[in-house]
């Protein structure tokens, strides 16, 4: 609680007739041969039902008067009411208009409430505010952030793709040097070809005069190159006859 001017105004305004009724509820309690202890008690709750009762009623009515809202009227009644029937009980004594104080200090005190509730506000809105923009600045950040690394991935992906390229480019030169020389060598060291140099002379002049299909079922070969031998070991003479030109 902060110590000031309205503060001490609203408390310290209605605590003489909160005393004088207090008092006055507690004598009255003992003649009625009531408990001292509760005669005490009745007569304390008393003062603060009379000071919560101002103070409540000052609050609400400048706090509704200034939202415009229509429980301003049975505040302000509520607190007129309040000062109205302390003056009428305590009139022509010296406390008469103590109530009089008392509601000038619970109008002055509502006010002041009213007040700091609006700065509270307006700080509320303006720290809200802030910590709105600070979230959309570290939104856009991310976002930003987050397309730099899709930009940073799309640039990785790119150059292995064009390592990938150069790689098989290489790849195919180097396949297409090296090809030559194994058709250069392959012919010669092909079992096709080690069986042929492993036929007689008398194999061969047998295949001269075989059709394709008996070298084929003889020798175990495939037709076109059973075909190839009959080619190559028929004489001119023997290729005229069969309808096959030698090489």
């Amino acid at each position: 609680m902060n110590l000031n001017s309205h503060t001490v105004g609203k408390y310290a305004a209605p605590l003489a007739p909160a005393i004088y009724y207090g008092w006055n509820i507690y004598t009255a309690s003992m003649a009625a041969n009531i408990l001292q202890p509760l005669a005490i008690v009745g007569a304390l709750a008393a003062v603060v039902a009379l000071e919560a009762v101002g103070m409540g009623a000052g609050d609400n009515a400048m706090r509704f008067t200034v939202k415009g809202h229509w429980l301003a009227i049975p505040s302000w009644l509520a607190l007129m009411a309040y000062t109205a029937v302390g003056m009428y009980e305590l009139w022509g004594g010296a406390f008469q208009f103590i109530f009089l104080f008392a509601f000038l200090a619970y109008v002055g005190a509502g006010m002041y409430a009213v007040d700091q509730r609006n700065t509270a506000a307006k700080m509320t809105g303006h720290e809200e505010r802030k910590a709105a923009q600070l979230a959309a600045l570290q939104a856009e950040e991310r976002a930003k952030a987050e397309e730099r690394a899709k930009e940073l991935q799309l640039s990785l992906a790119k150059i292995d793709a064009q390592k990938a390229v150069a790689l098989a480019k290489v790849t195919a030169k180097d396949e297409t040097k090296v090809s030559p020389k194994i058709a250069k060598v392959s012919p010669e060291s092909s079992p096709t070809a080690r069986r042929k140099n492993t036929l007689t002379a008398a194999e061969k002049s047998a295949i001269a005069h075989m059709e394709t299909g008996e070298v084929v079922a003889n020798f175990g070969v495939q037709p076109r190159v059973a075909q190839g031998w009959r080619k190559e070991f028929a004489s001119p003479v023997e290729a005229v006859k069969s309808g096959v030109r030698a090489d």
